[in-house]
């Protein structure tokens, strides 16, 4: 295994292998990596059992044994998000680089759309496949073992610990949320620019009142999901094909003398496919 690895540039931010390097700021477009992967959707849970409990990845309802990691496998979504009156179009991809009995190599990038090769960013880790045998998103953590880092066309490089934290990879890792309901819908037929595909149709819904003490104000927030997933067995790693994600969350105060309106936040995250290559494929 190293495949994937060939050609990184040893770097910090400091600089390395023998010239100097500026570290370009990487903490708005990493992290937007993440915050944009984990909304895309829910997907492969309808396909697949759940074998590493407690754990999903990336998005919720995911877990990492439901990811197929084939080398080769590559798939790319538009994502469209809705939120305070304004929306936000990118582009993110998700792709298994390399694969051995021991080890993955994934790598996910986000840019703008149309794609402009020259802002996009990407990060690239390794996944130790023994974690199969954990159940905590600290635990699988733990078995990520390398992280390399790439803005527009520069080589990969070491992240510094400052960046690492920035854009807090262990967000890929989240837990299982328990509460969620499922509901299986019709299977639709449904056009994308990568092709058509019949797919299977399923809502997730999930719904969270808690009190909380806002400053010795006594209220109670409202956190209100609904997702709506079509995915195909055509398509590799997750079998996305399409996902509508509503997070609604609202805050009501309860202990004013006065009442006081709930107030709330709405997003709505729409992803549909790009593009995908399956290597198995015939």
């Amino acid at each position: 295994m190293g495949g994937a690895w060939d050609g990184v540039t040893e770097v910090t931010a400091q600089g390395g292998s023998g010239s100097a390097f500026c570290c370009m700021s990487i903490g708005g477009p990493m992290r937007r990596i993440i915050v944009i992967t984990i909304i895309v959707g829910v997907a492969a849970v309808a396909l697949h059992p759940v074998a590493v409990a407690g754990v999903d990845f990336i998005v919720p309802g995911v877990t990492l044994e439901s990811v197929d990691f084939k080398a080769g496998a590559d798939v790319s979504y538009l994502v469209i998000v809705h939120a305070y009156e304004t929306s936000d179009t990118s582009v993110v991809r998700l792709s298994v680089q390399d694969v051995s009995d021991d080890f993955c190599v994934l790598e996910i990038s986000s840019g703008p759309f149309p794609s402009n090769e020259e802002e996009t960013a990407t990060i690239r880790f390794r996944l130790a496949m023994r974690f199969k045998e954990y159940s905590t998103p600290d635990e699988i953590f733990d078995c990520i073992d390398q992280i390399r880092v790439r803005n527009g066309t520069e080589p990969f490089r070491i992240p510094t610990q400052d960046e690492i934290e920035e854009f807090d990879l262990k967000q890929i890792l989240l837990n299982t949320n328990e509460s969620r309901q499922r509901r299986t819908l019709p299977v639709q037929e449904v056009e994308t620019r990568a092709g058509s595909f019949p797919c299977d149709v399923v809502e997730y819904t999930m719904r969270d009142v808690r009190a909380v003490n806002l400053g010795g104000v006594e209220a109670e927030r409202l956190r209100e999901e609904r997702s709506v997933l079509w995915f195909s067995s055509q398509i590799p790693f997750w079998g996305l094909v399409k996902s509508r994600v509503e997070m609604r969350r609202t805050t009501t105060i309860l202990s004013a003398s006065v009442p006081t309106a709930p107030q709330g936040k709405q997003t709505v995250t729409e992803s549909v496919l790009l593009s995908f290559k399956d290597p198995f494929a015939r």
